[in-house]
C-alpha cells in the first residue's frame, strides 16, 4: 500500500466524522432549545454556575482525550511511531470517554435522537478508522513507522 492511499483513508475517516457531526448538529441545537429553563441556563454556560467535581473531571478527561486523538492523528499522518501508539491509545480510551461523559453529565436517553443517516455515517467513520489502525499495525505500511522515523533529538554538531 502506498502512503498516499493510507493518508487518503485517514482523511476519509475524519471527513466522515465531520459529516456525521454536521448532519446531527441541528438535532443537538433543538435538544438544547427544548430544555427546561433551569437546565437551559446550565447548558448556555451562564456565569456564576457551580460545577460539581464530577463535571469538572468529565470536562478535563474529554479535552485530554480529544487532544490525545488529534496529536495521535497528526503523528500517524506523518508516519511517526509514537503517532501510531497514541492513535491506538485514543481509540481504546473512546468507550471510557463515553462512560466518563455519561457519569459526569447525567444519563443519556435510552434512544438516540440523532438522525439515522448521521449514525450510519458515524458508524462508517468508526469502521474506517479501525481499518486505518489495522493497516498501520498489520500491513506492509507498518514499516514506514520504523525506528528510523521516530521522534529522536538530533545529536549536536561536533559530538560523536
Amino acid at each position: 500500500m502506498e502512503t498516499k492511499t493510507f493518508r487518503g483513508f485517514m482523511i476519509l475517516s475524519m471527513a466522515l466524522y465531520i459529516v456525521a457531526t454536521a448532519i446531527a448538529w441541528p438535532t443537538y441545537q433543538a435538544e438544547a432549545a427544548s430544555l427546561p429553563a433551569s437546565q437551559a441556563e446550565v447548558a448556555s454556560g451562564l456565569s456564576g454556575l457551580q460545577f460539581s467535581n464530577q463535571a469538572i473531571f468529565g470536562v478535563v478527561y474529554s479535552f485530554s482525550w480529544i487532544i490525545t486523538f488529534v496529536i495521535g492523528f497528526i503523528g500517524l499522518f506523518m508516519f511517526r511511531s509514537w503517532g501510531r501508539s497514541l492513535s491506538l491509545l485514543a481509540a481504546l480510551l473512546t468507550p471510557l470517554a463515553a462512560v466518563v461523559h455519561m457519569l459526569a453529565f447525567g444519563d443519556q436517553p435510552a434512544t438516540s435522537r440523532e438522525p439515522a443517516f448521521a449514525l450510519t455515517v458515524q458508524y462508517l467513520a468508526t469502521l474506517t478508522w479501525g481499518g486505518v489502525l489495522a493497516l498501520a499495525y498489520f500491513s506492509e505500511i507498518k514499516h514506514q513507522f520504523g525506528a528510523n522515523n521516530s521522534f529522536k533529538p538530533k545529536p549536536l554538531r561536533g559530538s560523536a
